[in-house]
């Protein structure tokens, strides 16, 4: 039998990190060069949640930290430009913080947070 000092019903269930999965209007905030212990240098991308439930939540996606049209850092920067990058060129962001996108986040395989999976332009 339940104790009233227990709350067993509609417990929240926290995410780890960022907004849960699904898809969000969301603000570019920028990019910053991060250092993994076991991955070593890389890029994190956020974006600020804009709208719904969520808004405020900070979601990100991390990459290697050298981008190439191939690579997932040279992707991302692609969907947040709007277009192809090509290897050899400068791709500069600054235009983009505080546009508006269109963000999908997905669990991360840990189950401990979510990840961007795609970026939009609005």
């Amino acid at each position: 039998m339940a104790s009233d000092d227990f709350m067993i019903d509609d417990l929240e269930i926290g995410f780890g990190g960022g907004p849960p999965a699904g898809a969000y209007k969301a603000e570019f905030l920028g990019v910053k060069r991060t250092e993994h212990p076991d991955f070593g240098p890389g890029l994190r991308f956020e974006f600020r949640v804009i709208d719904g439930a969520h808004a405020g939540s900070v979601a990100a996606i991390t990459t290697g930290a050298k981008p190439t049209p191939a690579n997932k850092a040279g992707r991302v920067i692609a969907q947040i430009l709007g277009a192809a990058v090509a290897g050899g060129n400068k791709a500069n962001l600054s235009g983009a913080v505080g546009k508006a996108y269109l963000i999908v986040c997905e669990a991360t395989p840990s189950g401990k947070g979510t990840k961007i999976s795609s970026i939009v332009a609005q």
